[in-house]
């Protein structure tokens, strides 16, 4: 196995999206508060006011041949770009000189560095203006343990290795060279500029401190360290005075500050246009700010293009005489590092603001969202979309609270144009009247026959459709999961291997906490709940709490064990993992969480309950069978059977002002490039993609080692590595075949299924009779049925 795979938590994988910002003229057409106006103002304005032109406009580069992540880039000062790569041959230095669209003869920076096979590659490298290349090698002592070897390579290509290992302090998070040529390189101990010729320290900044976000800009070096943005002159290695107009711009947003990974953050600087200037990005956009000033200039605004995807984090950036700049970036919407590089052209003749505007409405802040934005905007950059969230999390407003609102402004006809359904009962809606029919857009869209005829009323209409889908899986114990067959055989199998749990083996992760316990079990069991009225199914329900309570008294005494020996309760566990929240990443109900990881392999836990929402999540799943020795894993069935698991349901609402750019996006959604839009959110429902083999490939080849995860064995207390493998074509198929069977979609109920979970929970406590769980749980039920 290579030292990157080993590795892999130390290598930031990066990746250059260039940008291009033309003269100082097009600034004013893109100000922060361009597209900050209501649709109900829209109008008015358009009435009133002249069109604002001139945007920038983002458009695709290529990159290298074999070129997977990119490490560094640099503009040189002729105008060459340059990078640093990965390529499966192992690191690569590349220039074009046409800024990107075509690109010389590769070179091995191992070869550039003089550096034979015994050093592993370091992850770190940067470019100066004149050509010249930092970068640093590993002497692997042992599997843990390393010594760094820092090399310059000049312009001329001659090389000189740096004695900075007592300098630097460590690992070096990140490098870039200054105006001047001297290097400058962060760590556990500061940032330290260093002159490369010689290896000389020439300054000290920050000593002590982690820093891994930290530029240069002309003579001054801004540095994060932990919430405080610092300032210092790099001609005497002072601090200077706070700028707190650009200090509060950035910290207003706290992601800015975050080390994204290691070279690769949410947060970059670059010189600016004039003296003592300086532009920076975000995934808010690009600014300008000019040093001492009032003001903080949006260049680019980021909703209108990929910054603001949550898949991209930055590397490099650079500005080129036009006053184009180019950004690296890593972008990870396909699930594995991909290297990109696009570039944002301004447009004089572009509107400022896009003539449509689109709303687009999901419960919460939706990545899967904001990233098909991105993407849908890059390709129509004449449609904005304006993202609302009905609870932002900042305030006390509940679901109850914000579907009520959305409903209001439906029928007052101010409500969203478009509806991500996901956590909003959809037949209300539907009874009413409220959505448009999806046949005409979606008749050529190629969808897998399986997933679109549940969603068809009588008469053949679709009135909402998942963009996604995720099949139920279950694993464990052979012998478990060969008698488990429905909900009741799950607590039969359970109960009869009772004798076997101990506080380090328990049935479930869940096991601990009831809550947990009923929420992660709810998935292929809550359809049944619900009546064709939409009232509760008191049978189904009286029958899942007694199977659920006879598997959580099964492992309820080591489980109580388990959690006496950690010295916490299992409220303080539920508190930790956010389990309450329905949108947490472990409070959701539909999690890959269960199935696929080490719990299993290391004997926490017999059984997992899950889903395969991914080509990451079969790659676990297939790895933990492959080397956890007698796991196997099949189709999760509960109360209901061969379901499917839907996710990112749309719908467009029938008061829709802009119904044909509603229908443009619901169409992108279903394209082929649409849905191949993050991996990470769901299946794909397009037959062609599904079908797709390189779409479950990904960069890997089959039996690649995509990564590694480490844990401990809890009875030996060996330590276990579980490779995660890339699985071939043929279990890829087995896995799309069985995706084809499923026909029932599982209908989530949000006000049902926490009516169950709070009154089942009281009940397998030993609280109340499962008689007055039901009766609970029914009574919240009517009474919001009633409202």
């Amino acid at each position: 196995m290579s030292w990157y795979h080993k590795h892999k938590k130390m290598i930031a994988a990066a990746m250059s999206v260039c940008v291009a910002a033309g003269s100082i003229v097009g600034f004013t057409g893109c100000g922060k508060a361009a597209v900050s106006s209501s649709k109900s103002d829209e109008g008015e304005k358009k009435g009133t006011e002249e069109k604002a032109m001139g945007r920038y406009l983002e458009e695709d580069l290529t990159v290298p041949e074999g070129c997977s992540q990119i490490i560094a880039m640099e503009l040189l000062e002729n105008e060459t770009l340059r990078l640093v790569y990965f390529a499966a041959d192992g690191v690569q230095v590349s220039d074009s000189k046409d800024k990107g669209k075509t690109w010389e003869r590769p070179q091995s920076i191992r070869e550039l560095a003089k550096v034979d096979d015994s050093l592993e590659f370091g992850s770190s490298a940067a470019i100066a203006k004149d050509g010249g290349i930092f970068t640093t090698f590993l002497e692997m002592q042992d599997e843990e343990n390393y010594i760094l070897h820092y090399f310059y390579i000049s312009p001329s290509g001659e090389v000189k290795e740096l004695d900075l290992n007592e300098a630097v302090g460590g690992y070096v998070f990140r490098c870039v060279f200054s105006e001047k040529g001297n290097l400058l390189l962060s760590s556990s101990n500061g940032v330290q500029e260093i002159n490369p010729k010689d290896g000389s320290i020439v300054h000290s900044y920050d000593e002590g401190s982690s820093i891994t976000i930290f530029d240069t800009v002309g003579t001054r070096l801004i540095s994060i360290v932990d919430t405080e943005i610092h300032y210092y002159d790099m001609e005497t290695g002072k601090p200077l005075e706070e700028e707190e107009i650009l200090t509060k711009e950035i910290a207003s947003n706290p992601d800015n500050m975050q080390m994204t990974g290691m070279g690769i953050n949410n947060l970059l600087f670059l010189e600016g246009d004039e003296k003592d200037s300086l532009f920076y990005v975000s995934h808010d956009g690009i600014y300008r700010y000019a040093f001492g000033g009032s003001l903080v200039e949006q260049v680019a605004d980021g909703k209108l293009n990929s910054l603001n995807s949550p898949d991209i984090a930055f590397t490099d950036m650079a500005r080129d005489k036009e006053g184009s700049f180019y950004l690296a970036v890593s972008d990870m919407s396909q699930g594995d590092p991909v290297g990109r590089i696009c570039k944002y052209v301004y447009s004089k003749d572009t509107p400022a603001v896009p003539d449509t505007e689109l709303a687009v409405y999901s419960l919460t802040d939706d990545d899967f969202l904001r990233q098909a934005a991105a993407a849908f905007q890059k390709k129509y950059p004449d449609i904005y979309l304006n993202l609302e969230t009905g609870m932002t999390g900042e305030d006390a407003v509940t679901e109850t609270d914000a579907l009520k609102a959305l409903n209001t402004e439906i029928m007052a006809g101010k409500g969203p144009d478009i509806l991500l359904m996901d956590g909003i009962a959809a037949d209300t809606y539907i009874e009413k009247g409220m959505l448009e029919d999806l046949n005409g857009i979606l008749k050529d869209a190629d969808i897998l026959e399986n997933i679109i005829e549940p969603y068809k009323d009588g008469e053949g209409k679709i009135y909402q459709m998942p963009v996604k889908f995720g099949i139920p899986y279950i694993q464990g114990k052979k012998e478990y999961v060969d008698a488990i067959s429905d909900l009741t055989s799950m607590a039969d199998t359970i109960e009869s291997h009772k004798e076997e749990y101990t506080k380090d083996t328990l049935p479930f992760s869940s096991s601990y906490s009831p809550y947990m316990l009923l929420k992660s079990l709810a998935a292929v069991n809550m359809s049944a709940w619900v009546n064709e009225d939409g009232t509760l199914n008191q049978e189904a329900v009286q029958e899942f709490l007694e199977q659920a309570n006879r598997i959580y008294q099964s492992g309820k005494a080591p489980a109580e064990e388990q959690l006496a020996v950690f010295g916490v309760t299992a409220e303080e566990m539920e508190e930790a993992n956010e389990v309450r929240n329905l949108y947490s990443e472990f409070g959701a109900v539909f999690a890959q969480f269960g199935v696929g990881g080490l719990n299993l392999i290391s004997g926490s836990n017999v059984m997992g309950t899950g889903g395969i929402y991914s080509p990451s999540d079969l790659r676990s799943i297939y790895s933990v069978e492959q080397q956890g020795g007698g796991i196997f894993g099949k189709l999760w069935n509960g109360q209901t059977k061969d379901t499917f698991i839907p996710q990112k349901l749309v719908g467009i609402s029938a008061k829709s002002s802009e119904k044909e750019a509603a229908e443009k996006f619901v169409s992108y959604l279903f394209s082929d490039e649409g849905q191949r839009v993050s991996t990470a959110s769901g299946l794909p429902v397009r037959k062609s993609v599904y079908e797709d083999v390189s779409y479950w490939m990904g960069n890997a080849k089959e039996g690649d080692v995509t990564s590694v995860s480490g844990s401990y064995n809890n009875q030996t207390g060996e330590s276990i590595e579980l490779n995660i493998v890339q699985p071939g074509e043929a279990v890829i198929r087995e896995i799309q075949e069985l995706g084809k069977t499923l026909t029932t979609p599982v209908k989530e109920n949000r006000m049902i299924l926490s009516a169950v979970l709070e009154a089942g929970e009281s009940y397998l406590k030993g609280e109340i009779s499962v008689e007055e769980a039901v009766e609970k749980a029914a009574s919240q039920v009517n009474l919001y049925l009633s409202e």
